[in-house]
């Protein structure tokens, strides 16, 4: 998601909140262009003088919130597929879906890098929500707007769902590069 008139471009890894971000500065900029996931976006990552940022959350939460939106959000996965079952079908069940490569794409893959390394100005935390929407905001517009909370899956505390190590280690084997680079543990 691009504004010319405000010179930023916004770098939208899916489940990390960014549908929120995205709905509430389509409210007060009118230019903003490109959709949600737009691949398109990379191409201006090193546009010059554009604020580049983006969200980054933790990747247990992440994978919790991933299951809930296919299954109770899209139905794209049946109600009977248990959170372990997903976990260790994974393949399987984000084929189910209609964009899987999207969703399976870890979070440093959209903004190249880790928080040190990323071509981005600022990688804002899912964990500090509030914190990170604040500065966007005052970058960005100049001032703090109430943010739309969005696409809420109504999931318990997402450590609950992680009954036994190999839930813990199968996520870190999905995506290595989120749970080692960005510094994230359970």
């Amino acid at each position: 998601m691009i504004s010319k008139s405000k010179k930023f471009v916004f770098i939208h890894p899916p489940r990390v909140g960014g549908s929120s971000i995205e709905s509430t500065l389509r409210r007060v900029i009118p230019d903003m262009a490109g959709g949600k996931h737009c691949h398109t976006a990379h191409n201006t990552v090193d546009r010059k003088g554009y604020f580049r940022f983006s969200m980054a959350r933790n990747p247990w939460d992440r994978m919790v919130s991933i299951f809930f939106h296919c299954q109770r959000l899209k139905k794209w996965i049946p109600k009977r597929v248990t959170f372990r079952e997903f976990l260790f079908s994974f393949e399987k069940y984000m084929n189910m879906c209609p964009h899987p490569a999207i969703l399976k794409k870890q979070q440093v893959n959209w903004f190249g890098g880790t928080f040190e390394t990323s071509k981005l100005d600022y990688i804002g935390r899912y964990e500090s929500y509030q914190e990170s929407w604040e500065h966007i905001c005052m970058t960005v517009y100049g001032e703090i707007i109430d943010v739309l909370h969005l696409k809420d899956s109504g999931h318990k505390p997402y450590r609950e769902y992680y009954t036994d190590d190999d839930m813990v280690q199968m996520v870190r084997k999905l995506h290595p590069k989120d749970t080692d680079s960005l510094g994230y543990t359970l």
